[in-house]
This record gives C-alpha cells, sequence and structure tokens, in this order.
C-alpha cells in the first residue's frame, strides 16, 4: 500500500483549523484605524455617495443615510466633484452633503474636526471646471475651492486625482494602445517626469492655501504610484496618503493599501497599462518601485 504525505508547515495548519471554525465572529461596534501617514483615525467602513442624485433620487434619503452612517459609527465619507455617476452627472452630490454637514454641525450633533471627508477633481471637467483639462495648479485650484464651497466646508481632509492624465488605460481596459485608444476620457500628456512634477506641484499649492490637509490617487496603476511617489521626494512635497481603486494588473505590482511610504520594493518589470513598460524587461527597471503598505 502506498501513502501520500503532506508535509504543512504549523501555522498553515493552525490556519487551516481556524479557517474550518463554523462559527464567526461579529463586532458589535466599528473600528478605527489610521490612514495612512495621516492624524486620521477613520471607520474601516467608509461611506459611498456616488449615486446621490441619480439613483437616489432624492435629498432626504441621502441625509437619511448620511445620519445612518453616523449612527453606525461611520466618520469617513467619500465623494466626488464628478457625483453622482450613471446619470446627472457633477456637483449634486457634493451639494447635499453640504447642507447635511452645515444643518448637524450648526445644531451640535456633529463634530467636523472628527469628520473625515475625501473628495476628487476630474480631468473630463464633470462638474468641476469646464472641458477637459490636466492637472494644472489654476484648474485644480479653482476645482478644490468649487468642491469646499459646494461641501460646505473650511478644508478637504483627503483630495484626491480621479484618474490618471496620462495616456494610459483608465476603467475596463487592461493593455496599453497608443494616442488614447479604449480610452473613455481624453488624456492630457504622456506620462513624462515633467508632468508628474507640475501635478504634485499643483497639489503643493493646495496644501500650502491649507485648502487640503492630504492628498491621494484614484484609478491609478503601479507605474503612476511609483512616479508620483519619486516626484514628491524629489521636490519635497508630502506623498500621497492613500489610492482608492488601484488599476495595477501586472503580477509583480505592490498592492496599495491606504499608504504610499517606505523603501524600495522589488522593481516592478512588466506592466501592460504602460507603454514604457509594456514588455517584459530582462532584468530589474533603473526606477525602483515604491512600497504601498
Amino acid at each position: 500500500m502506498k501513502y501520500l504525505v503532506f508535509l504543512i508547515n504549523p501555522y498553515t495548519l493552525k490556519y487551516l483549523r481556524e479557517m474550518s471554525d463554523p462559527v464567526v465572529s461579529r463586532r458589535t461596534k466599528l473600528r478605527y484605524v489610521q490612514l495612512g501617514t495621516t492624524d486620521m483615525m477613520v471607520s474601516e467602513c467608509c461611506g459611498g455617495t456616488m449615486m446621490w442624485g441619480s439613483f437616489v433620487e432624492s435629498k432626504q434619503e441621502a441625509h437619511a443615510q448620511l445620519d445612518a452612517l453616523v449612527e453606525a459609527g461611520v466618520n469617513f465619507i467619500d465623494t466626488a466633484e464628478l457625483y453622482p455617476v450613471a446619470f446627472n452627472y457633477g456637483r449634486t452630490t457634493e451639494e447635499w452633503i453640504g447642507e447635511w454637514l452645515n444643518a448637524r454641525t450648526a445644531a451640535g450633533t456633529l463634530d467636523r474636526s472628527k469628520f473625515y471627508i475625501s473628495t476628487k477633481c476630474n480631468m473630463a471637467g464633470a462638474g468641476g471646471v469646464d472641458g477637459p483639462h490636466g492637472y494644472e495648479r489654476g484648474v485644480l485650484e479653482d476645482s478644490c475651492r468649487a468642491s469646499i464651497a459646494r461641501l460646505r466646508c473650511e478644508y478637504i481632509d483627503l483630495y484626491q486625482l480621479h484618474w490618471p492624465s496620462r495616456d494610459t488605460p483608465i476603467f475596463g481596459c487592461s493593455s496599453f494602445f497608443p494616442d488614447g485608444e479604449h480610452r473613455p476620457m481624453p488624456f492630457a500628456d504622456h506620462g513624462e517626469p515633467a508632468a508628474f512634477d507640475e501635478q504634485v506641484l499643483a497639489i503643493k499649492a493646495l496644501l500650502d492655501a491649507g485648502l487640503i490637509r492630504h492628498w491621494g490617487l484614484s484609478n491609478e496603476n503601479s507605474f503612476g504610484i511609483t512616479m508620483f511617489c519619486l516626484a514628491c521626494d524629489r521636490l519635497g512635497v508630502p506623498r500621497p496618503v492613500a489610492c482608492e481603486v488601484c488599476a495595477a494588473t501586472d503580477d509583480d505590482a505592490p498592492d496599495p493599501k491606504p499608504r504610499c511610504t517606505g523603501p524600495a520594493a522589488p522593481p516592478l518589470n512588466f506592466d501592460l497599462t504602460e507603454p514604457a513598460l509594456s514588455q517584459p524587461s530582462p532584468g530589474p527597471l533603473s526606477t525602483p518601485a515604491i512600497v504601498a503598505e
């Protein structure tokens, strides 16, 4: 008789035993965690607002959802100048949040200093500066000030670039095609180092003016995260603290959790979404990736 023998690491065995336990524990309240390197202690559940003004048709329903979120312990919400989506694009969601925020802070039922708001600027101009644009300093400042006015808050806790400005695929396509092919929105640059520098300096102006406390990225890939972090280090600007939705498709890319920091990781040498990295290289790239811990 033959026997098949498996050698299992003790830690693996412990994990398998725990996974086989049918009992699932349930917390009675939300946990709060530090968002990256910031001083913000945010609820692990962030309130989404993307449909307020489209599928959520009434302002009263949106306000009721906000009240329910706060009652459950949520102190962190995400929105964008673009929202709502699907239809009625732009401005409405921020306006509804602003009316609610103004009423609750005036009534003393909400402490704004402990309620964290994330919003985003998009380069299609939906809800922001009219017409397609890049993330130039003037455009970014105008969009940021408009969001603050709609949200009725003096500053934004986390301000994000909604998607990359360069010629790279977004929202669906996982391979690079030149000149914006298969990209639903226009692009403003080709990912040159100078383009990253310009955007980082535009963010610095918002930080210096006190309009935002922290900044982040959205729908970005490993190449973009790396280039932004390197630009920040070179120019003396704080790094992005979060990436909402990572578009990295290569197997070697680090998984961006809410912090772009730390020492260099094993370099990326294959990224289908960038023209410079669209072919496997025999060795590491000259520019190392940044660990997103």
